[in-house]
């Protein structure tokens, strides 16, 4: 054989060799890149000479492979992007750019002309296999801005629940960072995950819905440095919307902690959070679960129509520190423990961690300053001013907690009583381990 012969034998055993490997270790097929891809309605900008280069977003989720950030450059979509849509499943992050490629948010404006919303998981919603991540946008919608649900495909459903959630073993997270979604036809934000749920720096205003709602979510819950002003209740809503809080939280296996954020104006509850997530047909849940903790800090929730902050149903600790909730119809504070469902039998108090509320502010609003009912572990009031309401500290049907402390605390001009003690007065204030000192 000549030297050239040779030569060309050995070739097209390397080539041979090397195709084998690519598919023993499961390689990618030609055309399927995995990386980054970007957005540009503008031809002449045209990504900035990035590539691949997609002229709508939901073209770029069509092509996306596990793990891709889509960056989107300047402009109005006028589309709806179905995440769904992805090939195969996995993590996808939609991004915002400026002009020169750098991450900006408030950049891109999604207004979907259709009958959906402008980003959403499957259509009707279903899972999305994978974290989701969404950081920038301005959206607007006759539906919901944002529809999200994730979690694993192969999720074992639990028996009699059309929900499918059982039990996992992988878990999906969703990430909502620097998005505007407001004045909407039904809720701004809306995620669910079998994972963690995180929104930061987002603003949900006017809305006909709520204007953050998370819910169904079996991780953590936390939303930071968020506004949720003036959602409403109207009857104009699309599907009629879940309610009309500025934040609103439900139905969590893990903790949810709401910090830094405001809740003015709206026609429900400024942030309301009712953490249980209980057996049900509804839900398909297998066993009831409570959050090892609820914590509100340095959160604003005035003039609502209902409660400016209410913790509903709570198993385990409440922490609730730095807050304003003046001027609100109903209480300032409103917490109460979580009770077993009335199918299960007579309703009964469950026992429940800790309640704290620490340098608060319930000014002026319609009913208690403070409310606390069904408190189960210790309550402690310190350090708040409860002023010209009608109750300034509500102890009348607070339960049996295991001590009472309400210490140091400015209580004064309240209409009917500073702290209303009901039938307990009659026992002695230190019966129950109630101290009321300092006020």
């Amino acid at each position: 054989m000549s030297r050239k012969g040779w030569s060309m034998t050995k070739l097209c055993v390397l080539v041979t060799t090397a195709l084998l490997v690519c598919l023993m270790l499961g390689a990618a097929p030609v055309g399927a890149v995995s990386g980054p891809r970007y957005v540009d309605q503008n031809l002449t900008r045209n990504c900035g000479g990035n590539t691949p280069c997609h002229t709508t977003i939901q073209a770029a989720v069509i092509a996306a492979q596990p793990g891709d950030t889509i960056y989107v450059y300047p402009g109005t979509y006028g589309e709806g992007v179905n995440l769904n849509a992805m090939p195969t499943d996995g993590d996808l992050a939609l991004v915002t750019v400026n002009n020169g490629g750098v991450p900006t948010p408030g950049t891109v404006t999604v207004d979907n002309p259709g009958d959906d919303s402008e980003i959403y998981t499957g259509d009707p919603l279903m899972r999305f296999n994978g974290d989701v991540t969404i950081d920038g946008f301005v959206l607007s919608s006759a539906y919901r801005a944002i529809d999200v649900w994730v979690g694993p495909l192969t999720t074992a459903a639990a028996e009699g629940g059309d929900m499918g959630l059982g039990p996992t073993v992988e878990t999906r997270d969703v990430e909502i960072r620097n998005v505007d979604a407001s004045h909407t036809g039904e809720d701004g934000i809306a995620a669910r995950a079998d994972g963690n749920v995180t929104i930061t720096n987002c603003t949900t205003n006017g809305n006909k819905g709520a204007g953050i709602y998370v819910y169904q979510t079996l991780g953590a819950v936390t939303i930071t440095g968020c506004t949720s002003n003036e959602n409403v209740c109207a009857a104009a809503a699309v599907s009629g919307g879940v309610g009309c809080q500025g934040i609103f939280v439900m139905g969590v296996g893990g903790q949810v902690t709401i910090r830094n954020s405001t809740a003015n104006g709206n026609d429900g509850a400024g942030i309301a959070v009712s953490p249980r997530l209980v057996a049900s047909e509804e839900v398909g849940l297998g066993s009831a679960t409570t959050p090892d903790q609820v914590i509100i800090d340095r959160c604003t929730a005035n003039q609502n129509g209902q409660e400016g902050i209410q913790v509903y149903g709570a198993g385990g600790d409440v922490t609730i520190t730095d807050c304003t909730t003046n001027a609100n119809d109903q209480d300032g504070v409103y917490l109460r423990g979580l009770r077993l469902p009335d199918e299960l039998g007579s309703p009964l108090v469950i026992d429940g961690g800790d309640v704290v509320i620490e340098n608060c502010t319930a000014i002026g609003n319609r009913y208690a300053g403070f409310d606390p009912e069904g408190i189960r572990g210790t309550l402690s009031i310190q350090a708040c001013i409860a002023r010209d309401n009608h109750t300034g500290v509500d102890l009348y049907s607070f339960g049996g907690p295991e001590s009472v402390l309400v210490n140091g605390n400015i209580i004064c001009g309240n209409e009917e009583c500073g702290v209303d003690l009901g039938g307990l007065d009659s026992l002695g204030v230190n019966v129950l381990g109630m101290n009321l000192e300092g006020n």
